[in-house]
Parts: structure tokens; sequence; C-alpha cells
């Protein structure tokens, strides 16, 4: 049986007992069934992960009591730290890209307002944030990460490229070119555009702010494949280097 992975805000040190988050406490009781001297795997985002033991599971899995073991320092971050930005996209398709975005080792997820993205009301936008941020953490959960990728509130698209700091800024266009050139280990922008495709201006804004045309194949991919496609190529490119 699989070791269980469980997030958690709070500072891990050999020996501490700590009583888990509401969320993670019903998760490990109730939905892997785990009970008192159960192992399982602690981490709180910050690059490594406790060996821990379960002490107690009290009443409707509501509170769960652990012991905090040896610490493991591992390192299963990519070499290159990419910074995805994409527009929020219509429906559910944020709730499948953010997660398989985490798995594929993105660092930062900046949510971008363009002329053919979708809007949403504030409060809406606000609890969509905070789902967000749970899917973020059930995914290194599962994919073993120890970092949390930081994400970032919606701001327009000419705010963030005046805010872009990484020098190799790419951007995902079936126009563009293929790169195949192996990436040094320097942190990457990687820019995916909305499902109506970016308007004149901001295509002419993108390429001034020192952005290169990408061409992931052949053929043209959805607003939430692209994205998923080029992390998982820019992982090999950087592998490779």
């Amino acid at each position: 049986m699989r070791c269980p992975r469980i997030y958690t805000t709070q500072t891990l040190s050999h020996g501490a007992r700590l009583k888990l988050e509401s969320d993670a406490a019903r998760h490990l009781s109730l939905v892997l069934r785990r009970r008192g001297g159960d192992a399982l795997i602690l981490f709180n985002g910050q690059g490594s992960e406790h060996n821990a033991r379960v002490l107690s599971v009290g009443d409707r899995g509501s509170l769960v009591e652990v012991e905090v073991g040896q610490c493991n320092e591992v390192t299963r971050e990519p070499p290159c730290r990419v910074q995805l930005a994409c527009p929020i996209l219509r429906g559910t398709r944020m709730d499948f890209l953010i997660p398989k975005a985490t798995e594929l080792g993105v660092g930062e997820l900046h949510l971008l307002h363009c002329e053919h993205s979708a809007t949403q009301p504030r409060g809406e936008l606000s609890a969509r944030l905070e789902r967000w941020h749970r899917q973020i953490i059930h995914a290194c959960e599962q994919s073993g990460r120890t970092v949390l990728p930081t994400l970032h509130s919606p701001v327009p698209l000419t705010e963030w490229l005046s805010q872009v700091t990484a020098e190799r800024r790419l951007l995902l266009c079936p126009l563009g070119a293929p790169h195949t050139t192996p990436l040094p280990p320097q942190p990457v922008a990687l820019l995916s555009g909305p499902e109506g495709g970016w308007s004149t201006p901001e295509r002419e804004a993108t390429l001034a702010a020192g952005f290169i045309a990408w061409r992931l194949g052949r053929c043209v991919l959805r607003a939430e494949t692209a994205p998923l496609a080029g992390l998982a190529a820019l992982e090999q490119l950087s592998v490779t280097s």
C-alpha cells in the first residue's frame, strides 16, 4: 500500500506532535482510512518531506494527531523554473489545466485578463481561486512535489508583460518556429493564449516584450492542451541541457 503524502501549513520538526488541518484530517481518515500507528509523509511546501505516523483519529475523522519523524531532503523540481501565464478559460477547463500543470512541474501560474478570455464576477473568482489552490495541494500530494507552485490573481496581459523578469520568453503560437535547443537551468516565461486567440494589439505587445513565437507541433492545440504540452516539452529540453 502506498504511503500517503499530506500537505500541512505547520512547521515540521522531528518529534513534534501536530493536529492536521480539518481537510487533511478528513481525507486521511475517511477517504484513505488510516488509523493509529499507520505511516504517512508530511510536507509543508518548503522543499523537504518528513516521515510521520498517525497517533490518533477522532470521531468522524475531524481530528487527527500525528507525530513527525525523520526529515528527508528531496529534489523533484525541474531544472528550469517555468512561469506559466494564460487567460482564465471557460467552463471547467481551468480545473483540468491547473492540477495537470502542477504535476508537470510548473513553478508559477499567472492568470490573465485578455480581450478573448472569460470574465468572472469577483465573488465567483475568489471561490475559484480557493478551489484551484486546493487542487494544487492535491496535485503536489499525488505527484510527490514538495514545493507548491505560486498561483497569482488575474491581471491584464499588458500589466503582466511589464512585470516579467525571466530572460527566456516563449509564446505558444502555431505560426511560430519549433524550438529544440537544450535549455540552461534558468527561469522561463511561457505564455499561452485564450480559446479565441490573441488580438492583433495583444500579439504585437507580446512580441515587443521580447517573447519568441514557439510552435509545438503540426496541429493547433486547444487552449487547455497547449500549456501542458509546452511544460512537458520544456521539461525534456531542460533535462538534456
